[in-house]
């Protein structure tokens, strides 16, 4: 097969390994709204390695069980502490964290200088909308302070 369709299959079959280890983990996904935004290419780099081999499969397995609000709350001083200008940028449609995620984190950062709802963002929404991440930074870098 050409270059173009083998990247296309590698990423097709790396979703639907994703996606089943996903849903054995307990946080089901479905992986349409990444094969319509991102190139092969970018599934294939994200995902592939994260299903290369069954031992792969079961760290993703358990750093999905591992992954919860716990880990914001446990460096929560820290962030408190922080005092660099904060932007949180928080995709809609995230399967993973919740909006209220994004709220939390600017009542416990000191210094957030906007939260951006990326309506239809999920994870991976800085892929998808570059010019749009690219924007909000050169705000925040460029701001007068």
């Amino acid at each position: 097969r050409p270059d173009g369709e083998e990247e296309a299959a590698r990423a097709e079959e790396a979703l639907l390994v994703y996606a089943r280890a996903c849903a054995e983990a307990g946080r089901p996904l479905d992986p349409a709204p990444l094969r319509a935004f991102l190139p092969d290419d970018a599934v294939a780099a994200y995902v592939a390695p994260l299903v290369a081999s069954p031992e792969r499969i079961q760290q993703l397995h358990a750093y999905m069980a591992a992954t919860t609000n716990r880990d914001l709350i446990a460096i929560e001083a820290g962030l408190k502490a922080l005092r660099a200008p904060t932007l949180v940028l928080w995709g809609m449609a995230d399967e993973f964290f919740s909006v209220k995620s994004a709220y939390w984190l600017r009542d416990t950062l000191p210094n957030v200088v906007e939260v951006v709802e990326i309506e239809g963002g999920r994870v991976l929404w800085p892929e998808e909308k570059p010019q749009l991440l690219n924007g909000k930074l050169r705000e925040l870098w460029t701001r007068p302070r």
